[in-house]
Parts: C-alpha cells; structure tokens; sequence
C-alpha cells in the first residue's frame, strides 16, 4: 500500500512539475502573455460597464427602442418607454407580430426593413401606429440592421410625433414667457414713473406675452 501511494504520489509531483516547467517555458519565450491577459481582462470589463450602461440608458430613453426580427416580422425586445407609447406591457410586446401594430402599412414597413438590411444607413419614415386601444398615432421610425447573437436584426427607434410637438410647443412657451419677463425687467430699470411702467409691461404683455 505504502509502494502504491508513493508511487502515485510520484506521479502527481511530476505531472505538476511538467506543468509548472510549460508554463516557465512559455513564460520564458513571451514575457508580455501576463500583460496581454491583463489588457483582455480590462477591455471585457469596459465592455460590460458598457453594456451595462446602454442598457440603462435603453430602459430610460424618451423614445421607443425596438429590436426586430426581420424574418418573423415580429418585435423581440422594446424598451419601457417604447411599450408605454404603444399600451402595452414589455412582456407583452415580446414576440408581438408587427401586424398588430401597423395593420394597414406592411407594405410600407417590409420595404424599409428590407432597405435596411441591405444597407448600413438609418432610414427614418413616418407612419400611422396603433395603440393596444385601437387609438392610431402618427409616429417617425428610424431603422438600421445590427448583429445580435450571430443574427442579423433590425435596430427601430420611434417616437411619438403628438408628443414631440406637445414638448416642442411647451419649450416655445416656457422662452416666451422668458422674453417677457426679460423685457419686463429692463423695463422696470427704465421706468420713471408708476403710469408710464405700467402702460409699457401692457404692451409688453400684449405684444410678446
């Protein structure tokens, strides 16, 4: 028993040995294998980090971020804010026919997927999109092909045209109301008399308000 456990003690000593003299080997003829795990190392980190940024970024986004299947002609991912637009859950839009979405425009939508998956430009179109309510709102979609998983897919951002000139008009009456109250201001600092500053933030108001 004592010769079997020497024995295979021996052989374990030298099986290390041979690994621990490879690799001195290895280490002997490319000093720089040590820095150059280290460097692969640090770049998978940075592209976790990443990753793990334009996630959040995707999940937080004003605009709708869809990922299709240009083949099944179906949604594969969306973000929450793309969901919302549409009323529907981010589960319920996963694997969702684009159909359901556009019932009226598949023509229009089967061209331009097909344009971008034989191209590497965006293309942006407008188009009439329906809510889970059957409410129809015009929406701007831009599609570019991307690779996900060896699979070529199509990359949709959407945006809600109703809102973007609901924003778009409130950014125009929030500077408004700044010029008035710029002007108003200077005339405060010219105003010499009660009657005549009072006359002038009228017409202020009046004109600009």
């Amino acid at each position: 028993l004592l010769l079997i456990v020497t024995s295979s003690y021996g052989q374990v000593v030298s099986i290390v040995t041979a690994i621990i003299g490879s690799v001195s080997i290895v280490l002997l003829f490319k000093p720089s294998l040590f820095n150059e795990i280290r460097l692969l190392n640090f770049h998978r980190h940075l592209a976790e980090e990443k990753a793990n940024q334009l996630e959040t970024l995707a999940a937080q986004a004003y605009e709708g971020i869809f990922l299709l299947d240009p083949k099944k002609l179906c949604y594969l991912e969306v973000n929450p804010s793309g969901a919302k637009a549409l009323q529907y859950t981010v589960e319920e839009m996963a694997g969702l026919s684009i159909e359901k979405v556009h019932p009226d425009n598949m023509s229009l939508i089967r061209k331009q997927i097909h344009k971008a998956m034989n191209s590497r430009k965006w293309f942006t179109f407008i188009i009439d999109s329906t809510r889970k309510d059957k409410l129809t709102i015009k929406t701007e979609i831009s599609l570019k092909k991307v690779r996900s998983n060896e699979q070529e897919l199509i990359l949709a951002v959407g945006r809600d045209m109703g809102r973007l000139i609901k924003s778009q008009t409130q950014v125009e009456q929030v500077n408004r109301l700044y010029q008035v109250v710029t002007q108003v201001n200077r005339a405060i600092t010219r105003g010499e008399d009660k009657d005549h500053l009072f006359q002038e933030i009228c017409n202020i108001a009046v004109g600009d308000g």
